[in-house]
């Protein structure tokens, strides 16, 4: 069990590893994603989607394509992945891998 030392570390690591927004092109999101256009260009380390999902995981270059089943462009998804912004709302993701051109969904 993380003690109060790792937690500080985990946050200052957050702090340190998450990137700028350079442009409004760019977009943080609740769920722990940096997007340019709907393409994933970072995830925030310790954030929802850090982790392992059935043997998905999140990468950079991964193209978010449907946010709780409604198809999204970059002009939509901020205010599609922002939703109500409850803590602890799940939300489901279909994302294009770059590795392999397949969609798949995600629930965080």
């Amino acid at each position: 069990m993380p003690g109060p030392d790792t937690e500080a570390l985990i946050e200052r690591l957050r702090l340190l590893h998450t990137p700028k927004l350079a442009s409004t092109a760019s977009y943080q999101s609740t769920v722990g994603l940096v997007v340019e256009g709907c393409q994933v260009s970072a995830i925030v380390p310790g954030g929802p989607l850090d982790k392992d999902f059935r043997g998905v995981t999140v990468q950079p270059g991964d193209v978010v394509v449907m946010v709780d089943q409604k198809t999204v462009t970059s002009e939509t998804l901020p205010s599609t992945l922002r939703g109500s912004d409850q803590i602890g709302s799940l939300v489901s993701l279909t994302l294009r891998k770059k590795a392999t051109g397949k969609n798949v969904e995600i629930v965080a």
